[in-house]
């Protein structure tokens, strides 16, 4: 039989290990044991082995309230939806005003979560799923506005229990197209031209310090800015910067080349304006208002198999038009053309076809010629570039191994590459007068003539916009603002596409 102190050291150690294992609290399992040891004395066998019947059915049920609320946590923890990914994401600046939220879960919950933005601009189109990611269309939204976006959801489990989840984030859209008085601005699409989805491509425009001034989606390759940058000529037509249609440009007509106050444009056709045939047919120089027919102002070279006429530099501020005849190696002959009334201001002619490249100045006062040669090989060689005043034809500079891709607005500059193919890639900013470097962008690694130089003289100024890359998909890396006493600063970051 059991006796008295028996009963009562095992009443004491039952109750320690209850206590343990269901995690009674110390001050109830103190007040236990301080009641049996003042019951110890009197040995008073029937109330003590009440009272720990009593302490122990306590214990018992206060550790299955325990055990029940915490099953009851668990299963509601394993219902809880579980997020992995949001789209936009948190934080996100330049969200497009029409797309989607994606919300990707771990598991697919079991009933449709609820998914608000505010403030409440646009429309949602109803919820759907693409697998365990939830899918909502969007439209509408506001430009340069921040949106929170708050998914709710409500989930129960087997044994009743019940529980509500939310997650929230921000987002900004992005600016919209830049502003009626916005300009000048450099323009640049956020694909190279020859990537694999070239029509997805959002076009940016920066002003001239680097920062963002809006942001157009057009579809096709890519745009061809004006010098402000407040015309683009596209795939579909001319548009203003905002992306209102402006007209078109008959497409029987070679070009066309802005001119320098970004209204006009000069371009090649035939004599009546069709398109050209191949068969030695006489060019002719057109020049007129955007969104208007263009008008004849003379003639110049011929079409004809690999050879055409090309407009070199378009200026309705100074008048005139820097052309040239190409041929299968290069330049044959340039002119300088007054727009008015079609008189010839400057001709020169290139023997042998030994000049490759001419480039000139946007009031076609300065010409960049490409000097070319044979080597014993029969290859040809590039070399120096002379640049040659055209009010007189004189001389005025020599820039060795170096071809000239554009002048400065001014004309005192010039953005060069190397004329030989063996060396390695690197835009330079020059002042030709001097001959003096004012600032170097290597190529990539590796490349050598592989990569061209980009640069767009700011109007009325001095900086220059700068690139190197190619129309690949690797496109151009990097763009650079460049003032001109050689200091740069970095405005934007490839791969992507400049619209110069």
């Amino acid at each position: 039989m059991i006796t008295d102190s028996q009963l009562e050291s095992r009443l004491r150690h039952y109750g320690s290990v209850l206590r343990d294992d269901i995690q009674v609290s110390p001050a109830v399992h103190r007040q236990m044991v301080a009641r049996l040891d003042r019951y110890q004395s009197t040995r008073r066998h029937r109330p003590i082995m009440q009272l720990a019947v009593a302490a122990a059915m306590l214990l018992v049920a206060a550790g299955a309230v325990v055990l029940v609320q915490r099953v009851r946590a668990n299963e509601l923890a394993k219902a809880e939806p579980r997020v992995s990914s949001v789209s936009p994401t948190d934080g996100a600046d330049g969200v497009l005003l029409n797309g989607e939220f994606r919300i990707t879960f771990a598991k697919r919950p079991a009933t449709l979560p609820e998914l608000i933005h505010a403030p409440a601009d646009g429309r949602q189109a109803a919820p759907r799923w693409d697998g365990s990611t939830l899918v909502v269309s969007y439209s509408g939204l506001h430009t340069s506005q921040r949106y929170e976006a708050v998914l709710k959801s409500d989930y129960t489990t087997s044994l009743g229990g019940q529980g509500h989840y939310e997650k929230r984030w921000t987002f900004t859209t992005e600016s919209g197209p830049p502003s009626a008085g916005a300009g000048p601005l450099i323009w640049y699409a956020t694909v190279p031209a020859a990537g694999s989805h070239p029509s997805t491509g959002t076009q940016i425009a920066l002003d001239w310090s680097g920062h963002v001034a809006g942001v157009l989606h057009e579809s096709g390759s890519g745009i061809f800015q004006s010098p402000d940058g407040t015309r683009l000529l596209t795939q579909s037509g001319l548009i203003d910067q905002s992306g209102q249609p402006l007209g078109s440009l008959l497409p029987d007509k070679g070009g066309p080349n802005w001119a320098d106050d970004s209204r006009h444009v000069c371009a090649f056709g035939t004599a009546t304006g069709a398109v050209p045939s191949g068969n030695q047919e006489q060019g002719w120089l057109y020049f007129g208002a955007i969104g208007s027919p263009l008008h004849r102002v003379a003639p110049f070279g011929s079409f004809g198999g690999q050879s055409g006429p090309a407009v070199v530099a378009c200026s309705f501020l100074s008048d005139r038009a820097v052309v040239e005849q190409l041929v299968i190696m290069g330049v044959s002959e340039v002119r300088v053309i007054k727009l008015s009334t079609g008189a010839v201001l400057f001709q020169r002619q290139y023997s042998n076809q030994q000049t490759p490249f001419v480039r000139a100045s946007h009031d076609g006062q300065y010409l960049a010629e490409q000097i070319a040669s044979v080597d014993t090989a029969g290859a040809q060689r590039n070399g120096a570039t002379l640049i040659r005043r055209v009010s007189d034809g004189k001389l005025v500079a020599r820039l060795d191994n170096q071809t000239v891709d554009a002048f400065s607005w001014d004309g005192a500059r010039v953005v060069t590459m190397p004329a030989d193919l063996a060396f390695p890639d690197e835009a330079r900013l020059v002042d030709w007068q001097s001959g003096t470097v004012l600032w170097r962008l290597p190529g990539p690694p590796g490349t050598n003539g592989g990569e061209r130089a980009y640069a767009l003289p700011r109007p009325n100024g001095t900086d220059m916009v700068v690139g190197i890359g190619s129309q690949s998909a690797d496109g151009v890396g990097q763009l650079w603002l460049v003032r001109a006493d050689g200091t740069a600063t970095q405005i934007a970051k490839g791969p992507l596409s400049p619209g110069f």
